[in-house]
């Protein structure tokens, strides 16, 4: 999906839960099975920071959208994922970036601690 708008290379960030200890070595395998794309994990972010990554937002929006479809198999609702995120509402797209400011000046002024975001 990203290789086609030409992002080969991008950080994958996650919350350190520690239930995601496998996404460092699953990014290594999956970065020598595909040549000329790199992914890299964000190193060191703090378990149970503030989650300012809009990409939650596009999963909650991606889950309503794929819940409403009723899949019956898995190959449905693989299909219903890739085409859901491949047609978001470009608006949506765009909103969720230009929030990145507000969200980082609401992390700020709560000295960190939970926002609405």
């Amino acid at each position: 999906m990203f290789r086609n708008v030409g992002v080969t290379n991008w950080v994958f960030q996650q919350d350190n839960d520690p239930s995601h200890k496998a996404a460092a070595s699953i990014i290594k395998a999956w970065n020598s099975k595909h040549h000329g794309v790199q992914v890299s994990l964000l190193a060191d972010w703090p378990g149970n920071s503030p989650d300012l990554n809009p990409i939650e937002n596009l999963w909650a929006w991606a889950q309503a959208e794929v819940d409403a479809k009723g899949c019956k198999t898995f190959q449905e609702f693989k299909n219903c994922v890739f085409n859901t995120l491949q047609n978001a509402p470009k608006q949506l797209l765009r909103n969720l970036v230009e929030s990145m400011g507000r969200r980082v000046r609401a992390c700020v002024e709560n000295n960190g601690d939970k926002t609405k975001y």
